[in-house]
Parts: C-alpha cells; structure tokens; sequence
C-alpha cells in the first residue's frame, strides 16, 4: 500500500493515502465518501488530509497546529484552497461538470460526447479525446461522468 510520510519534530509517522484503495475495486464496493474522494484527488488534483503538500502548506502559512490535517487542498487560480471534505462530485452534476472542465483545462481536445439515457434508470456517459473514447454507465449522469472522468486520467474503477 503506498503511503505518504509525514515529518513531526522527533518522529516519522506514516499516514495512508486516502485514495489507496486498490483500483481494482468495483465501483459498487466503494462508499459514497470513497467516490467523491477518489474524483477529488484524481480527476480535480486535489491533496487529501496528511499528504505531503498539506504539510507544507501548513508549514509555510504558520498553520502549525495538527488540526489542518484533516484538510482538503484545492488547486484554485494559482492558490491553494482549504476544504473539509471533497466535492460531491458523484452526486451533484454541477460538480461533475467543473470536474470536467478541470481536465479540459490542461486537455482542451478531451469532451463530453454524450450522456445517454438507456433503457431503465441507466445513463451512460462517452468522453472522447481524439481517438480515445471512455464510456461509462451509472445510475446518475454525475456518477457515470466521473466513473468516465477517472477513466480518461487512467484510472479504471469496474
């Protein structure tokens, strides 16, 4: 399981990655939390609690008190933005669609093909960038964006 280290006066502590869960895990299996945090740190590039880059930037804004490890980072406009928990990417279309402008920003030729309603309560989302094309279904157009997001970033959930 990979880690990230973390340095305190006079001792190593080792935190676990919030997103170490093995990729190989059906996306079924993952709790709504897992979902939104995996899109966060993956797809938007934001730092999890105990990661390196919130260390220092608690480190270097004088935040030194342990209670900013359980932040959130997000990249915004050259700065870094504190959040308590990752956007609710799965469940909110709103924040799936800024997801995917995100990965538009530094992918400009990646887009949103279609988002298809099929038969029953399915919906299946068909991201394309160039000659690759990601499709994924879900029972909610947000879920199945970001179950597309993650793929087109490599990052295949079942």
């Amino acid at each position: 399981m990979r880690s990230d280290t973390m340095i305190r006066p006079m001792h190593l502590v080792t935190v676990p990655r919030v997103t170490d869960a093995p990729t190989s895990r059906a996306w079924a299996d993952l709790a709504q939390s897992e979902r939104n945090a995996l899109t966060a740190e993956r797809v938007l590039g934001w730092s999890p609690p105990g990661s390196h880059r919130t260390i220092a930037y608690r480190a270097t804004h004088g935040l030194g008190a342990p209670r900013f490890d359980t932040y959130w980072l997000a990249p915004t406009d050259g700065r870094l933005d504190m959040h308590a928990a990752p956007p609710p990417c799965t469940r909110s279309f709103d924040h799936a669609w800024k997801a995917l402008e995100h990965v538009q920003a530094t992918r400009p030729s990646l887009r949103l093909d279609t988002l298809t309603q099929l038969e029953g309560s399915a919906v299946r989302a068909r991201l394309v960038d160039g000659e690759s094309v990601w499709e994924r279904t879900s029972k909610r157009p947000a879920e199945a964006l970001c179950r597309a997001l993650l793929a087109a970033v490599g990052v295949d959930v079942t």
